[in-house]
């Protein structure tokens, strides 16, 4: 910035460049809780979705109440079938 430069053009220009980066800040944080949720109806448990997020775990379990995702159940994480490995016979 030189001395001769305009201070309200100047501060224009800051304000135009605080508008977009809000707005493209916006557009990532909706995509953050979009993938929030996706995680959480997949299974994930929400401790490990809050460290990937940076978001904490209080705001985790805001996010899946308003989406109306049920909290996981106790346990292991539901996924294939797994069978018990043969018993050789001797």
């Amino acid at each position: 910035m030189t001395n001769s430069a305009d201070p309200l053009a100047v501060v224009d220009a800051a304000a135009q460049e605080y508008d977009r980066l809000g707005e493209a800040y916006e557009r990532g944080r909706q995509a953050l809780i979009t993938a929030v949720i996706a995680a959480l109806k997949s299974g994930e448990e929400l401790e490990a979705i809050a460290a990937k997020s940076k978001f904490s775990a209080r705001y985790v379990r805001k996010i899946r109440e308003e989406a109306g995702v049920p909290p996981r159940a106790a346990g292991r994480r539901p996924g294939p079938r797994r069978t018990p490995p043969r018993k050789r016979s001797a």
